[in-house]
This record gives structure tokens, sequence and C-alpha cells, in this order.
């Protein structure tokens, strides 16, 4: 018979003793897993809502940071244009009208520091602070901008003329004036002697008009008496001794040159006079009639003389005739005595606005070094007995084309003929 064998305990294994994977433990650990992923979710999360409030953070400090360098950049390009502005600037309280600030140049203006200044108000430093309130209040309303002229009482007591410009500014519930004052004293002289030069002017024109009234009759009459009675001595040449009628011929010479003397000046004085008389004027017609009353046959005209294209312009159309007579009579008059005449008279527009005329000769011509003399009134380069005149053709010349606004001028050698070139303005008011 086979011995039985004791039943051991029963012992657990070294399998039976590992945890248990079976279902009854599967729910811990779905819960174990779930909060480990929904912490880390929401730490990732945060982490993404940090950086983005990190960002959006430094944006925002970069924004402020540039916005505050442009207004420190405005701020320095306003403080650099109060300081370094010529005009004096006052910055003032507009309910106290207590100064809050003013440049270098207006604590010049005034003779006060910036600290003085900042002790008194905007009407202590006007010469009538009454009328000043009244121009303030005005300027607060924007009612006025500028007051062309008012008195302010700097520190040294003597009164100055200023020309202020103001205006009123807001910053939130408070409001600002500026006021920009320039120094007028210097133009408030310039115009009192412009005033003063223009009454001596106009005393000076007069007194040209009353000459011009009195050349034109009072000092005609004894010439023409002259010349009266020396023409009837000169019936009586028979009677008269050869002596006596040589000084007799003397005195009807000198009372016609006289006479063109006086009809010179006259002609001289009545062009500044003739300014109302302007009318669309045709040059070459002009010098057609011109021409003509000059009788120039023994000259050759027209093979002598050569005209080119000439404008029509407003001008004063008897000065025209004037100025084109005197300028050819005095090519004809210092022509060379062994050359035929020749003139050339052209025209060429230098601008829409303006026209260049010359008139050229072939004549003895001139020295350029008096050319500043030839255009005054009674200015002779020849002597009487060479060549006749009253020494005022080209003064007459001058008058015309400077009251028609032109300039003339001439060029020329010895020998080598002249040439006188003026400008004209197409319009009277251009």
């Amino acid at each position: 018979m086979k011995p039985k064998i004791p039943k051991s305990k029963t012992t657990t294994s070294p399998v039976s003793a590992q945890p248990k994977t079976g279902s009854s433990l599967k729910p811990e650990t779905e819960k174990i897993f779930r909060t480990v992923v929904k912490t880390k979710f929401k730490s990732a999360l945060d982490h993404v809502k940090r950086k983005s409030s990190t960002r959006r953070l430094s944006k925002f400090i970069a924004e402020r940071n540039s916005a505050l360098d442009s207004l420190q950049d405005t701020e320095n390009k306003f403080e650099k244009l109060f300081s370094v502005q010529s005009d004096g600037i006052l910055l003032f309280d507009a309910k106290t009208k207590t100064i809050l600030n003013a440049n270098d140049s207006a604590c010049k203006l005034f003779g006060y520091s910036k600290d003085e200044l900042a002790q008194l108000t905007i009407t202590e430093l006007s010469a009538d602070p009454e009328q000043t309130f009244d121009q303030l209040e005005k300027i607060i309303k924007g009612e006025v901008k500028k007051i062309p002229l008012r008195y302010i009482k700097p520190k040294s007591g003597e009164n100055i003329a200023t020309e202020i410009t103001a205006g009123i500014f807001y910053i939130k519930s408070y409001s600002y004036v500026f006021a920009i004052y320039r120094d007028i004293t210097q133009q408030i002289e310039n115009q009192e002697a412009l005033k003063r030069k223009s009454i001596a002017l106009e005393k000076s024109n007069q007194a040209l008009k009353d000459f011009v009234s009195i050349a034109s009759h009072d000092l005609q009459a004894p010439l023409r008496k002259i010349s009266s009675f020396s023409s009837r001595l000169e019936n009586e040449r028979e009677n008269i001794r050869p002596e006596s009628m040589e000084y007799l011929e003397r005195m009807q010479k000198t009372t016609c040159r006289m006479q063109e003397l006086l009809n010179d000046l006259l002609l001289y004085s009545q062009v500044s006079f003739q300014t109302d008389s302007f009318q669309n004027t045709n040059l070459n017609n002009i010098l057609t009639d011109v021409l003509e009353d000059l009788d120039l046959a023994q000259y050759k005209f027209p093979e002598n003389i050569k005209i080119g294209i000439l404008p029509k312009i407003e001008a004063n159309a008897s000065q025209m005739r004037q100025l084109f007579q005197n300028l050819i009579s005095n090519a004809i008059k210092f022509q060379k005595n062994d050359m035929p005449l020749g003139i050339e008279i052209h025209g060429k527009l230098i601008d829409n606005e303006l026209w260049q005329i010359s008139v050229k000769d072939q004549g003895i011509g001139f020295d350029e070094k008096k050319l500043d003399r030839i255009f005054r009134p009674f200015e002779r380069l020849h002597g009487v007995n060479e060549y006749e005149g009253t020494g005022m053709g080209l003064a007459i010349c001058r008058n015309i084309v400077e009251n028609h606004r032109g300039t003339i001028t001439a060029e020329s050698q010895l020998g080598q003929g002249a040439c006188f070139i003026f400008t004209l303005p197409v319009k009277a008011t251009s």
C-alpha cells in the first residue's frame, strides 16, 4: 500500500504574489491616466496662454515705447522751433491770462527773463491793457486771429509797435492761447519815410507841371518877340552896317537855339505825365509814318534803311513816334561823310512779355566809356559848331522808354557806328 503523502499547506507561488491585472484594477488605472493627461493638457494650455500674454505684453510695450519716442521727437522739434523763432512767442492761460512760457525772442523783445514773465499777465505787457483784453477775448472766441498793430510795454518803458498773430488750443479741459509778436518798428519807419518821399515827389511833380506851363507860355512869348524884332531889323538890312548885321544874325541863331531848347525841355517834361493814353500800337506803322515825315529820299530809302519785324504793343503812340524819330535823326546826324547812310531796325521777342528793339547805324560811333553821359539832359559829346542839336534827343528817348517800363542802352566803338537797344513790354500792366 502506497504510503499517504500528507497535504501541504497552501503556499503562494511567485506568480500569485504579483499585482492583479484583472478587470478589478482597470477603473483605477483609467482614472489615474485621465488625471495625468488632464494635468498635462492644462499645463500645456497654461503655457500657451502665458506665451500669448507675453507676446501681447511685449507688443504693447514696444508700441508704447514707440509712441513715447515719437512724442519725445515731436516735443524736441516743437521746443527747437519754439526757441529759434525770431518772433517773440508767449504761451498763456486763456482763463487767468497768466504767462506760462516764453521763447528767447520774447524775453529779448519785452526785456524780461522767463521767470519774470511767469509773474505777469498778458495785459500787463500792453501799452493799452483794456483794448488788449478786448482783443484777447475775441481771440479766445475765435473771432480774431491777427492784430495788425498793437503797442507793447516792455521793461524799458519805451513802447514798441508789434503785429500779433494769435490762436487758441485745448488740452483736456484746459484752454491755452499762443501769441506771436513781430516787431514792426522798422516797417512803420519805412512806411513813414515812403510817405514823406511820396509827398515830396508829388510836390516836385507839381513844380514840374508848373514849369511846363511856364515853358509853354511865359518863356515862349519873349522869344517870339525877339524873333519878330530881329526879322524887322533884317528887313532894314541896307540901313545896317555889316558889323551890326553879323550881330543880328548871331542873335537870330541864338533865339532859334533857345526856342529849340525850350521845345525839347517841354517835350522831355511832358513825357512823364502821359501815362494814361496807352493803347494797342503797331510799331511797324509808327516807323513807316516817321520815315515818311523825315523825307529820306536823298538817303536812298528804302535801300539803305533795313526794317525787320516790329511788334504790336500797348504804348503811347505819339511817344513811340518821338522815340523812333529821335533815334533815326541821331543816326542821320552822326553818319560818316565818306559813307552812305546805313540803318538797320530789328525787333525780337526775348520772352513772352518783352520785346527787344535795336536801331543800328554806320556812323561815327562813340567811346562806350561815355555811355552813362549820352542819355543825360543837355549832355553833348561834340561841340555846337560840329553837330547841331540841344543834347536832349537821347534823354527824351530814355524818358519815353522808362515811361513804358523798359530799358535803353547802347553799344558802340569810335568809327564803327552805334547800336541803340531798348526793351518794351507787350502789355502796359505786365
